[in-house]
């Protein structure tokens, strides 16, 4: 059967009449397009810093911590990019204050874990479980003393927690003694 060519065979691409098909040419960009698209929260999450590694607390009070009262300490871990944002704008009064409306607005968007801590008081190495998707992780310690009272956690697997007079610190455990 004689074709629109007049029995020849064009090579592809090539089209009746010469014309080079554009597709082939287009594929591979839109393709590259298309992966981005699709891969924007990956990539977002790549940019933002690195993912929550937190696997155990430890946490360690000063005999003068907060006046001589307790305090209490939340770890927060978040999986939804939009609550990343509005906890970093909190102090850890804020946090305390809206944790519950959080927390029903948002029931899979954040992990909580509480500790209520004496002065004096040393807890061991608590671990930690936490889900695959994390956007942020965050300490909060609700001093009596005016401040933020909130650290962003990054990339530590082990954290001790050092709640000192007016304020805490963040650190690595030190490690155990080899006999």
């Amino acid at each position: 059967m004689p074709n629109s060519t007049g029995g020849r065979r064009l090579p592809f691409p090539h089209r009746p009449g010469g014309r080079r098909v554009v597709l082939p040419a287009i594929l591979p960009a839109a393709l590259a397009v298309l992966l981005l698209v699709a891969g924007c929260s990956s990539i977002g999450a790549v940019f933002s810093g690195p993912a929550v590694a937190v696997n155990s607390v430890m946490i360690t009070a000063s005999d003068d911590m907060n006046h001589n009262s307790p305090v209490a300490v939340d770890l927060v871990i978040l999986y939804d990019d939009s609550l990343t944002e509005r906890v970093l704008g909190m102090t850890a009064a804020d946090w305390f204050n809206h944790r519950e409306q959080l927390r029903r607005d948002f029931p899979e968007g954040l992990q909580v874990v509480s500790w209520e801590i004496v002065p004096g008081q040393t807890l061991p190495a608590q671990p930690v479980s936490r889900r695959s998707g994390t956007t942020a992780g965050f300490l909060f310690a609700n001093y009596f003393a005016p401040g933020q009272h909130r650290i962003r956690l990054t990339d530590q697997s082990q954290v001790h927690v050092r709640l000192l007079k007016e304020a805490f610190t963040i650190s690595a455990p030190a490690p155990e003694a080899s006999a």
